[in-house]
Order: structure tokens, then C-alpha cells, then sequence
């Protein structure tokens, strides 16, 4: 462990990355590379130019993958809107994937025809409904089929997706964008002999985009908000406290938009928009990756030279007054109950901020940290407790401290704790140890930061946007080290006041109560009574600024072309360069018996070692599931034989340790990672984690309390319960069935007794794989491995391998009844395709990728979300195991009235793909986005280990990559058809719904008979030890 000075570890840590990253890159002499400036801040080879029309590009060499990442951050977000204009930002976000005149284009000319037509239908739809209740429903009704008949026509003149597939069968991951309350930020993964194709493609988005299928996209926003606020409690209180804690300053809008909003938003006014805040001088570019820096700026230079300059947003001038007192507002919402905490804070720039970021730490980052142990460990009375800064940092925010509480406990309980402790910070301040854990912490982060290209192209970009220089970063995390115990009290007796804080409370609605269960109760103020709340900022002003952006509106412009051709043709002529890049083999060796897979890394002063256990919960019986569940948290968290469980969470969270734990039926992992100089020490304790756990039964009880809280939350969500049930009604009581219950997670089957007998048939030495890859040599990972694995018992007895499932084929109709503005369904049944199967299951892959997995190009995004506008997402799932059956899925969540027809049509689209082969340029694009994407398998020594001891583990081939995407390149339409048409049966389809059940069952009743499930916590929640929610489980 580092016995350095805090400021000076950091600096020495820092130092040690500019002169890695300078030595990899080999553009820098190593003396030169290795310099700091005199604040410790790391020279690295970052590049940067500004255009003439200001746009900035910072370019970060670093050829230690065959990959780049780029980040464009706009410089607008939620808080440059105004009253009547909430989700406009957002809005264009996603309508900035809809293509340009060229890309996505069938004919311009005739699809912009029908603009005019479309707008002026929108504008009396718009006016009609403004009439409240005199508006006439049947001329509602007939122009929103207008609408939406009009819509359709232009789509015949559109090749939907065209963005997003040209850039996926080019290899990318990852396309996306997010939009905050500050910012707007796109950003993708290429491989790096494709720079020149992400110039040609954003180039034209900037230029020349079309604002095509814009009322089907906003109904696809709308879903979103439906998705991530009206039927989610975390995203409902959310909205309701930043409401209630900006009542003037638009930090209290949401960034999804009001409902109200979204269904006024028009084409004029969002392209308006488009044209004034999307220029080049409120943009900077970040590109990270293996090139050459001069030569991708100029390249730069020939692309974006004729993007107009735009203007940036002007400050918000409005100051949220100061608050007379406490202010509470508590929403009723039929979910679990929770609460928030909030003070506010200054600005980022404001000298306080890293203190109050210091002191966010103390209060819950880590096990050790002062609320997580008094109100998590202690108390026992939350389940999670967390904090943070929101919404931004450009404007003065809050300090958010987030809680659960567990079974038997209420919020009231909570918000005292959490004030309880925030006064004690007040009356005295932290002690050293507090901080220097955070800034060890601190330490190994700034060198983890370096690890991804994206993680850096993000961070580069929006420093450089918000601060002119990306040093900035740096020297941000150089301030918190700085921060003293002393500071921390006084930001405290500063910030943290009465007058400031604002509570939110979410709790399910009592049957007395005559709130509505989803509605917001009215907020009230410190000793007064519930009311009104008053406008967020002067409504005139407001109005009058909505008026002034659609009055002076930049028209439409004529397609603007730079110094290089962009558009369609080139991106459809490009002809990308070789990609030169030499995997490195992993060496694999065997200590002691056991295989151990080593791969030399000085990328970074890194070292990651994991831990393989070809043992899970399958191989035992289900009264043993709950306890080889516990085993991921227990071995973390329940101490050893030397240590006992504080102690254990202090030594990691001083050492800074990555660590990580994951089980599924058949195998449990572990893993840690650690600054390479800690190494020897965090192979020491991690020995103690996984050969010595104490298994404390106050730790137990705590895990035991949190999975029963857990399993009455997961019913909160609609997703949650579906899968679960979902995967319950494919395979019974299979362990892939298996969900965790009450039942589980009594006493008697989860205490240290049960604990310590899965812990020795699983984690025993004959079952054991080791990897471990970074900046050391093999002869050190050997002197330090061999003392382990003698110490390491054998497996005591041997294991069944479990049975193959028997997998639901009676089909049928289920629903489980909740009340909420959307409802999920998922759509199943059985197929026989295994992993062996060689024509097949090549076959499968593309069938799945053409069906649901490929993002928005894939034949269930088009029809459900860029046609339909019937969901926000849609996707696909067909497993293919190696020694049982597996299932083909699809499942989407839709507004409650559509999620019937969004089935119907999943349905159709697989049954086409049934009766007829795809295009062969379907097909084409498919097999060249799994190959050309195989890259990003290869991005870092960790990912090329693990994958080998994934191999080793399944008996797979070394070449098996190269066996794979030699046989995905054969992979013919024909083909395609065939495994299609050979598992396709609709009489072997289970549909699972969960949502209204008095407008689903109508629905789904003329369907065929219904059977009404009961979400309980017994059948409906996924435990944690799952894997993801949305790609159903299986046996390998």
C-alpha cells in the first residue's frame, strides 16, 4: 500500500501515466512524455485545434487498440429552454439519427412535399385540442389519423435507419447520444481505419439534416418519458423534488420534457432551434484512439470548415431566490418508499465545490462511509443509502442524499439519520483517515480513467467545452485531494442549512387517501400549509422568449457542402484502409495444477486478476440458492477470519480496489483491480476474501434484509416483473426458473453454516481458473500466484452437472394486473438450435441480429419504434445452448392502449422472416457488423484474458474467434429462411404481459383464452446473481 503523501501520490500517479501513455504512443520522446507541469498535471499528447468558424477538436493519440472514440458535445441542454419548449433538446437528439438529405433519402424533393402538409395538420390538431372541452373528439380522432396517414406517405420516400445501419455494419459501437440539463453529447466507436467515414457522416448531420417521421419520434419520446418518469418511482420523485427545489431557475424543468410540452412541440420550431444552437461555436469534438493527431485535425479542417458558427445560449440570468424554510413535497405512487435529501450548493467553479464533494464522499461513498455504516450496517434501517450533485455544474445546484428504507422502516426514520449526521459533520469535522481513504480512491481513479477511449473522449470534450482547457480534469481531482477536514465542517455550516433543504417522500397511496395513486401531493412549505406552487419564473418573460424563437427562426438552408465530399456516396464508396493491429497471445500456464491465463500489459500501472469457478447454484439443490447467492456479497462484505467486516471494506477502499463478484447457474467469478505497486497487497487480502471468510452473521442478516426489501421493490417495475415471470413460465422450476423468494431467504437457509458448505463445493481449487493481466511480468504473477494456489483446497466432492431444462411449448396468454401508463410484454417460445449445431446456429445468429439484437437497423426498431411510434425500445433474444434447448424472445414496453399492437406486430415481423428470405443486403450488412464490430473483443489485455478463460472454461478452441466470423461470412439468405422457418411455431407462443388489465384483457381476449397471474414476491423478482434483465437466462 502507498505510504506517500496524499497530494504527492497523486501527483506520482499522474506522472506515471503521462510517461506510460507517452512510451505507448510512441509520438513523444519518453524524457518529454514523461514531464509534468509544475502542479503534477500529466503532459499528454493531446492535440487541439480551433476553426475558423469555432469549432474546436481535441485529438488524444493512443494506439494501445484498433479503435477510436469520438464525443460531440453541444453546448445545450435542458436548462436553455424556456417554458413551452421543455424536451426540445432531447427531442433533437433523437431526431438527429433521422438522417440528412442525402443519408436516409429516397427522394428529397418529394418527402419534403409533404412537410407543409404535415405541419399545418399538426398546428390544427394542436388548436383543436386547445379548446379543452369543447374540442369536437371526431375532429381530434380524424386528424391524428391524418397525421399519421401523411407521415406514412413520406416515409415511402425515406430509407429508415440508414445512419445507424451504415455506421453498425462499419464495426461501430455504441451509437448514441445523451442529453443532460447542460449539455447534449453524441457519441460512437469506430474502428480506427474508419476515421475518415466519421467525418463524412457527422460533417453531413451537422450540415444537412432532415427532420424526418418527427410526430412518430415524438411519440417515441413520449414513450420514453412514460418509461423513465411515469411508470419508474426513482424517475417520479425525481422530477417532483427538482420541481419543488427550483420552483424559478429552469434546472427544475425535467430534460425529457413535460407531457404538455411534447405534444405541442412542431418541426419549425425544433429545426429553429437546430439552426441557432447547433453551430460550430458551441461545439467541441474529442477524438480518442489510435491515430495521428496532425493529420485527423486537418482532416477535420477539410470536413467541418463550412458548419455555420450558430450562436451559443445565453446564460441563465434567473437566480433561484433563497428558500424561507424547509420545503417538502411527497408523491403517491403504488412502489416501495424513499426519499431524498437536498441542500443547496454553488456552482462548480465556486471555491467550496470540492469540499462539498469531499464531504458527499464521506457521507456515503464506500461501506466505511458515515451513513452507509450507521444507517445500512448499524441501524438497519435502509437498504442503500447514496449522494451526489445535481442537476449540473454550471449554475448553483443541490446536494442529493438519496435513501431506501428497509422492511419495517420509514422514510421519517431516514431523513432524521441523514440530518442527524449532517449535523455532527457541522459540529465537528471528519477524521483523517475519512479522507485519505477518498483520496486513495481518488488516486487510482485518475489512472482507471485512462483505460477507456470513450470514458476520455467524454471527459475531453466536456472539460474543454465547459473550462477551455483540458487540464481541467486533472486539476479538478487535484482540488479534492487538497480538501482538509476543516474544509469539510465549514462547507457543511455553510451549505448544509435548514433554510436551504428541500425533502421529497415517496409512499404508496393509503385506501383513506383521496390522492390519486399516481399523482404528486401538493408541496408545503416549512410551518405553513400545503398550496400552490408558485410559477417557476415570471410567465410573460417567458412567453414572450418562446414567441421571439419561432418570429426570427433561421429558415431551412440549402444543403451546405464542405472542402470533402460528405453524404450517401461517399460513406457508401468508402473503402476503409487495412487495419494493422497484432493481438498479443495470452500465455497459458499451469501452477499448481490449476490453468492460469497471463497477458503482459504497461499500458497503464494497472494489474487485474480474476478468479473462475466452474461451479454455480444449478449444481445444488434449490434450498442452497439463496445461500450460493449470498456468497458474491458475503465473501466482500462479511469479513475474514482476520478481519472483520469494517476492517475488510477499509483495507479495500484504502488499497482502491476495483473488485467485483457475478454467478449465474453454472459458474461464479471474482475479480479485483489495483494499482500495479498494490498488487502484492491486494492479492494478500483478496487471498483472505475468498480462503478465509468469517461470514458475520450481523452482515448476513443485513444481505437477508435487503434481498426480501429488494424482492418487494423489484415489483415496483413492470420490466422486473416480467422477465421474472417470464423466465418462471419458460422453465419452472429449473434453476434457470428459479426466482429469489421469501421462502429462500429464511433463517435456516441463509446463516454462516449454509454459507460455508456452498462455499466449499464452489470455490475449491479443482473447479478453478485464474487469469490475471497488467503491468508486471510473468515471473512476478508466478512468485505471487504459487503461494495461493498451495494454500488452496481441493474440491472435496464432485458435482452433477444440473439437467437440461424442459422448456415450455403449450404456449398461451398470461397476464399480471398493475396499474400504469405502460405496460411490458414479452413474447416466447422453445427452439432446438444448439451451439453444435454448426449450419444452424451460424444461421441463428444473423436471423437474431436481423430480427431484434442489431439496435435501431433491426426489422423490430423499424416497425415498432421508427414506423409505429409504439415504444422506445424494442429488442430480441434467441439462445442457443450446448446441451439443452433454448428460447427465441422479443419484448418491448408500450403506453398501455398500444402494447396489444406492438405484440401483433413483433408477431408479423417474425412470421415474414418465416415465409420469406431477407435481402441479401441484409444479410451483407449483418455479417459485416458482427466482423467488422469483433474488434472492440480486443480493446485491453483484461478483455483477452477473460475471453480465453471463458474458452478454456467451455472447452472452445483457441482459434474459436476466427471459426466464428469465418462462419458468420457464410451465412446466405437462404440460410437465414430456413433456421427461421424450421423454429418458428405460433402455437408454441407464451405471451407475458404486465399492465392494466382493464384495457389489456378486451384486448387480448379476442386473442384466445387469458390466465391471470399474481406478481408476488415469491413468483415475480429476478435476484441479483442474474444475469442482465432482458436477455432470458440459460445453461451453457
Amino acid at each position: 500500500m502507498s505510504t506517500l503523501p496524499a497530494r504527492s501520490a497523486l501527483i506520482h500517479a499522474l506522472r506515471r501515466v503521462g510517461a506510460v501513455l507517452g512510451m505507448a504512443l510512441g509520438t513523444l520522446p519518453v524524457s518529454a512524455a514523461a514531464q509534468t507541469s509544475d502542479d503534477g498535471i500529466p503532459e499528454l499528447p493531446v492535440a487541439e485545434r480551433t476553426l475558423a468558424n469555432g469549432m474546436r477538436f481535441v485529438v488524444l493519440p493512443r494506439p494501445t487498440s484498433p479503435t477510436i472514440a469520438f464525443a460531440v458535445h453541444t453546448g445545450v441542454g435542458g436548462v436553455d429552454e424556456v417554458p413551452g419548449e421543455t424536451g426540445i433538446v432531447h427531442l433533437l437528439e433523437h431526431l438527429l439519427f433521422k438522417g440528412t438529405t442525402t443519408i436516409g433519402t429516397r427522394s428529397l424533393e418529394r418527402e419534403m412535399e409533404l412537410f407543409p402538409q404535415i405541419d399545418a395538420v399538426f398546428d390544427s390538431l394542436v388548436a383543436e385540442r386547445d379548446r379543452g372541452v369543447e374540442a369536437n373528439a371526431v375532429r381530434v380522432g380524424r386528424l391524428e389519423e391524418r397525421l399519421q396517414a401523411l407521415e406514412a406517405r413520406a416515409r415511402r420516400f425515406v430509407n429508415p435507419n440508414e445512419l445507424d445501419r451504415i455506421y453498425s455494419e462499419n464495426g461501430a459501437r455504441g451509437l448514441n447520444a445523451t442529453t443532460t440539463a447542460e449539455e447534449t453529447v453524441y457519441f460512437v466507436e469506430l474502428p480506427a481505419n474508419r476515421l475518415e467515414l466519421w467525418m463524412i457522416l457527422e460533417a453531413d448531420r451537422r450540415l444537412n439534416p432532415v427532420f424526418r417521421e418527427f410526430h412518430t419520434e415524438r411519440n417515441v419520446v413520449i414513450e420514453e418519458r412514460n418509461l423513465r418518469v411515469d411508470t419508474d418511482p426513482a424517475g417520479k420523485l425525481y422530477e417532483a423534488h427538482m420541481a419543488e427545489a427550483f420552483r424559478v431557475h429552469p434546472y427544475g424543468q425535467p430534460v425529457v420534457g413535460t407531457l404538455e410540452d411534447l405534444e405541442r412541440l412542431d418541426r419549425p420550431r425544433v429545426e429553429a432551434y437546430f439552426r441557432r444552437y447547433y453551430g460550430a461555436r458551441n461545439t467541441v469534438v474529442a477524438i480518442v484512439g489510435d491515430v495521428d493527431a496532425e493529420a485527423t485535425l486537418d482532416m477535420a479542417e477539410r470536413y467541418f470548415s463550412t458548419v455555420p458558427p450558430g450562436e451559443v445560449p445565453p446564460p441563465v440570468t434567473v437566480v433561484e431566490p433563497p428558500q424561507d424554510g424547509e420545503r417538502t413535497v411527497e408523491v403517491t405512487f403504488d412502489a416501495e418508499p424513499r426519499i431524498r435529501v437536498a441542500w443547496h450548493i454553488p456552482a462548480l467553479d465556486h471555491p467550496d465545490a470540492p469540499a462539498l464533494q469531499m464531504l458527499s464522499a464521506v457521507l456515503t461513498a464506500g461501506r466505511t462511509s458515515r451513513l452507509h455504516k450507521r444507517m445500512v450496517t448499524q441501524e438497519r434501517i435502509a437498504s442503500s443509502v447514496v449522494s451526489s450533485t445535481v442537476p449540473g455544474g454550471r449554475y448553483p445546484g443541490l446536494l442529493v442524499v438519496e435513501a431506501l428504507p428497509a422492511p419495517g422502516h420509514d422514510v421519517q426514520e431516514l431523513r432524521s439519520a441523514i440530518l442527524e449526521e449532517v449535523e455532527r459533520l457541522r459540529q465537528e469535522p471528519p477524521v483523517e483517515l475519512e479522507l485519505t481513504r477518498v483520496r486513495n480512491q481518488l488516486e487510482a481513479g485518475a489512472v482507471r480513467r485512462l483505460r477507456s477511449n470513450l470514458s476520455l473522449a467524454f471527459e475531453l470534450a466536456g472539460t474543454v467545452a465547459r473550462h477551455g482547457d483540458w487540464r481541467e480534469t486533472f486539476r479538478a481531482t487535484d482540488r479534492m485531494v487538497d480538501v482538509t477536514p476543516a474544509d469539510v465542517q465549514r462547507v457543511a455550516q455553510a451549505w448544509l442549512v435548514e433554510q436551504q433543504r428541500s425533502v421529497a417522500l415517496l409512499r404508496r397511496p393509503v385506501v383513506a387517501d383521496a390522492t390519486a395513486p399516481d399523482s404528486t401531493a401538493a408541496p408545503a412549505e416549512a410551518g405553513g400549509e400545503p398550496g400552490d406552487t408558485p410559477p417557476r419564473r415570471p410567465a410573460q418573460a417567458g412567453a414572450d422568449r418562446v414567441r421571439q424563437r419561432i418570429e426570427v427562426g433561421l429558415p431551412r438552408v440549402a444543403p451546405a457542402s464542405p472542402d470533402a465530399e460528405v453524404g450517401r456516396g461517399p460513406a457508401l464508396a468508402f473503402e476503409p484502409p487495412p487495419l494493422r493491429y497484432d493481438e498479443t497471445e495470452p500465455r497459458v500456464e499451469r501452477l499448481e495444477g490449476v490453468p492460469v491465463v497471463f497477458l503482459e500489459d504497461h499500458s497503464l500501472p494497472l494489474a487485474s486478476v480474476f478468479f473462475r469457478f466452474d461451479r454455480g447454484f444449478a449444481h445444488l439443490p434449490r434450498t442452497q440458492y439463496a445461500a450460493v447467492t449470498a456468497l458474491s456479497s458475503m465473501l466482500q462484505n462479511g469479513g475474514t477470519e482476520r478481519l472483520p467486516p469494517d476492517s475488510l471494506s477499509l483495507r479495500m477502499e484504502l488499497l482502491a480496489m476495483e473488485s467485483s463478484f457475478s454467478s449465474t447457474g453454472e459458474a461464479m467469478a471474482s475479480g479485483f483491480n489495483v494499482l500495479s505497486r498494490d498488487l502484492e497487497d491486494g492479492l494478500s487480502l483478496w487471498r483472505q476474501v475468498l480462503l478465509e471468510p468469517r461470514f458475520d452473521s450481523t452482515e448476513i442478516e443485513i444481505w437477508r434484509a435487503r434481498e426480501l426489501d429488494y424482492t418487494r421493490r423489484s415489483e415496483d417495475s413492470p420490466q422486473s416483473v416480467a422477465y421474472s415471470a417470464f423466465n418462471h413460465l419458460m422453465f419452472g422450476e429449473h434453476p434457470i426458473g428459479w426466482d429469489m423468494g421469501a421462502d429462500d431467504l429464511t433463517q435456516e437457509r441463509v446463516n454462516p453454516t449454509t454459507l460455508r458448505d456452498a462455499h466449499a463445493a464452489i470455490f475449491c481449487r479443482d473447479q478453478l481458473i485464474i487469469g490475471i493481466a497488467g503491468d508486471l511480468s510473468w515471473s512476478e504473477a508466478r512468485t505471487r500466484l504459487e503461494p495461493l494456489l498451495q494454500a488452496w483446497p481441493p474440491c472435496a466432492r464432485s458435482l452433477d452437472d444440473p439437467a437440461p431444462p424442459t422448456v415450455r411449448s403449450a404456449g398461451g396468454i398470461f397476464l399480471i394486473p398493475k396499474r400504469t401508463p405502460q405496460a411490458t410484454v414479452v413474447l416466447g417460445q422453445p427452439t432446438t438450435v444448439r451451439e453444435g449445431d454448426r449450419a444452424d446456429y451460424f444461421a441463428s445468429r444473423v436471423a437474431n441480429s436481423i430480427l431484434g439484437s442489431s439496435g435501431m437497423s433491426s426489422r423490430l426498431m423499424q416497425r415498432i419504434r421508427t414506423e409505429k411510434g409504439y415504444a422506445y425500445g424494442a429488442t430480441s433474444t434467441w439462445t442457443a445452448p450446448r446441451r439443452s434447448n433454448g428460447i427465441l424472445a422479443m419484448v418491448t414496453s408500450s403506453r398501455t392502449e398500444t402494447t396489444v399492437p406492438a405484440a401483433e406486430v413483433m408477431l408479423d415481423v417474425l412470421r415474414q422472416m418465416s415465409e420469406q428470405a431477407p435481402e441479401r443486403a441484409e444479410v451483407r450488412s449483418i455479417r459485416e457488423e458482427i466482423t467488422n464490430g469483433m474488434v472492440f473483443t480486443l480493446q485491453s489485455a483484461a478483455q483477452v484474458v477473460q475471453r480465453r478463460m471463458s474458452y478454456l472454461a467451455s472447452d472452445i478452441p483457441a482459434d474459436w474467434l476466427e471459426t466464428y466470423l469465418e462462419e458468420i461470412q457464410r451465412v446466405e439468405p437462404d440460410d437465414v429462411l430456413r433456421v427461421v422457418k424450421a423454429q418458428f411455431d405460433p402455437g408454441k407462443i407464451t405471451w407475458l404481459l404486465v399492465g392494466d388489465p382493464d384495457i389489456l384483457l378486451p384486448e387480448l381476449e379476442r386473442l384466445g383464452p387469458v390466465t391471470l397471474l399474481e406478481a408476488s414476491a415469491d413468483e415475480a423478482v429476478e435476484p441479483v446473481s442474474a444475469p442482465p434483465r432482458g436477455s432470458p437466462r440459460s445453461l451453457r
